[in-house]
């Protein structure tokens, strides 16, 4: 039997009124919508995303971490 190193990964779980925030917020900020527009075409040609940037649940994150739009209400 050998032993094996198993890492617990910390999953962040935001509440859905703070999701519907970055969205109604998302939709303001040209900077976000911009970069999203990005990731989606590179998505649509079937290439990579730059390192370090996801998009799930049509949210953005960056190094793992939300990327939140710029407003002050956030």
């Amino acid at each position: 039997m050998s032993s094996a190193i198993i890492s617990q990964v910390e999953m962040k779980v935001f509440e859905a009124d703070f999701i519907a925030m970055v969205v109604e917020a998302s939709e303001r900020d040209q900077e976000w919508t911009a970069r999203k527009r990005e990731l989606k075409k590179l998505e649509n040609e079937g290439k990579e995303f730059p390192k370090n940037w996801t998009n799930k649940d049509e949210l953005l994150y960056y190094k793992n971490q939300l990327y939140i739009p710029n407003d002050e209400g956030l």
